[in-house]
C-alpha cells in the first residue's frame, strides 16, 4: 500500500525537482519507495518509439535493457493504451491494460519483465495524452508486492494536479536554460544547433541560421548535407550523439567536415547533453557546433611539424586544399606543379594517418581551436 504520510512529502520533492531538474531521479526514487515500488521512470511516448527522460537509480539496468533490446518500439502496454484511447486523467495499471489474448503481453513478461522480477505498474500522463506523444510517469512494482489497488489509484489521481504543475514548471525552466545555451554561443559568433533523440532540430541560434543553405540545410526538421555523398557522415555524427547511451559509449566520430561550394569547409562537432543540460521534459538531447574553417592560418607550422613531422610545403598545400582551392589552384599559388602539390598532400595524409580532405579539415580545425 502507498504510505500516505510519506506520499505527501513526495510532492514537496517533486516541486523541488521542478526548479532543479537534476533532482528528478532522486524524487522518482522517493516516489517509488512511498508507493512500495521497485522504481519509477518517465518516458516520452511517440509513434517512433519511446525515449527515456529520467529514471530512479533503483531501476538499475532496466532502462538500458529496455532500449538496447528495442522494447521502446515494441511495448504492448503502449500499443494497448493507444488502442483504448485512454483519457488524460486515466491512471493506467497492468490490470486495466492486460489482454490475455494478446501474445505480445506474454512475451513482454517472459522475455523482459521476469528478468527483473517485475509484473505490476501504475502510469499516468504528466504532459499530453496518448495522442500523439505524451510524457508518462510510471511506477514499477515487483510481482511479489502485488498490483496497485483502488485506494492507491485514487491517492495518485488526487495528486495529478501537483505532478502536472511541477512538470510544466520544469518545462519552463528547461526552455529558459536551453535558450540561454544557444544564446551564449551566439555571443561567441558560434553556430549551435540543439537536436532531439531522433536527430531532429529543436532549436538553433542566429549564426547557425546564417549557414543554412551553405553546406547543409534543414529539411523536414532534419539537417541535410548538400555535398554529394556527405549526408551519410552527417547522419552518423548526429545519430552517435543522440543515442540514449551516447554519454557512456565512445563515438565512432565526434566531428566531420562538410565542403561548401563557396568558402572554407564547415566542421561540425556533436556531443550529448547530460545532467542539468538535459532536462527530463525537454526534447534536446545533443548539441551540434558548426565552425567555418577560418582559423586554419592560425595553426603554426611548428606545431604541425612537431606533432606529425609535416614539412612547410606539406602544410601549405594542406591549408590551400582544405580552404576549398583545387589542386591546380593550390599548385599555382605555391609555384609548384600539380603533381608536386599532389605528392605533398599525399605525404601529409600518410604522416597524419588520415585518408581524406574532410578528415584533414577536422584535424586542422581542432589544432586551430575550432
Amino acid at each position: 500500500m502507498i504510505d500516505q504520510d510519506r506520499f505527501q512529502n513526495i510532492l514537496e520533492c517533486i516541486y523541488e525537482a521542478a526548479g532543479r531538474p537534476e533532482r528528478w531521479p532522486s524524487a522518482l526514487g522517493e516516489l517509488a519507495a512511498a508507493a512500495n515500488g521497485f522504481g519509477a521512470l518517465t518516458l516520452h511516448h511517440r509513434p517512433e518509439g519511446a525515449s527515456l527522460h529520467t529514471a530512479s537509480e533503483s531501476m538499475g539496468p532496466y532502462p538500458r535493457t529496455f532500449f538496447a533490446e528495442g522494447w521502446n518500439r515494441d511495448n504492448p502496454r503502449e500499443v494497448r493504451a493507444r488502442a483504448l484511447r485512454m483519457g488524460v486523467d486515466t491512471i493506467v495499471t497492468d490490470e486495466s491494460l492486460d489482454d490475455p489474448s494478446d501474445t505480445r503481453f506474454e512475451r513482454w513478461r517472459s522475455d523482459f519483465l521476469d528478468r527483473f522480477g517485475l509484473r505490476h505498474f501504475l502510469s499516468f500522463s504528466l504532459l499530453g495524452v496518448f495522442v500523439p506523444a505524451p510524457f508518462m510517469l510510471t511506477i514499477e512494482r515487483l510481482e511479489k508486492s502485488g498490483p496497485f489497488g483502488a485506494d492507491e489509484i485514487e491517492t495518485v489521481k488526487a495528486a495529478l494536479p501537483h505532478f502536472r504543475r511541477a512538470a510544466r514548471l520544469t518545462v519552463a525552466v528547461g526552455e529558459a536554460a536551453q535558450s540561454g545555451m544557444v544564446d551564449a554561443f551566439s555571443a561567441l559568433n558560434k553556430a549551435a544547433v540543439l537536436l532531439d533523440d531522433l536527430g531532429e532540430v529543436v532549436r538553433f541560434n542566429a549564426p547557425a541560421e546564417a549557414l543554412f543553405g551553405d553546406g547543409f540545410t534543414v529539411s523536414r526538421g532534419r539537417l541535410r548535407a548538400l555535398a554529394p555523398g556527405a549526408n551519410r557522415a552527417l547522419s552518423a555524427l548526429i545519430a552517435g550523439a543522440c543515442r540514449p547511451d551516447a554519454a557512456m559509449v565512445a563515438p565512432a566520430t565526434d566531428a566531420i567536415a562538410l565542403r561548401r561550394e563557396f568558402g572554407a569547409p564547415l566542421v561540425l562537432q556533436a556531443a550529448p547533453l547530460v545532467h542539468t543540460a538535459r532536462d527530463i521534459f525537454q526534447r534536446a538531447r545533443a548539441l551540434l557546433l558548426i565552425t567555418p574553417l577560418h582559423r586554419l592560418p592560425e595553426i603554426g607550422e611548428t606545431i604541425l611539424h612537431q606533432a606529425f613531422g609535416l614539412t612547410p610545403a606539406e602544410v601549405k598545400v594542406a591549408r590551400h586544399v582544405i580552404a576549398g582551392r583545387s589542386m591546380p589552384e593550390a599548385a599555382a599559388e605555391l609555384g609548384v606543379s600539380a603533381d608536386t602539390a599532389r605528392g605533398h598532400l599525399k605525404s601529409a595524409f600518410a604522416k597524419t594517418g588520415i585518408r581524406s580532405q574532410s578528415e584533414l579539415a577536422v584535424l586542422l580545425s581542432r589544432l586551430g581551436g575550432g
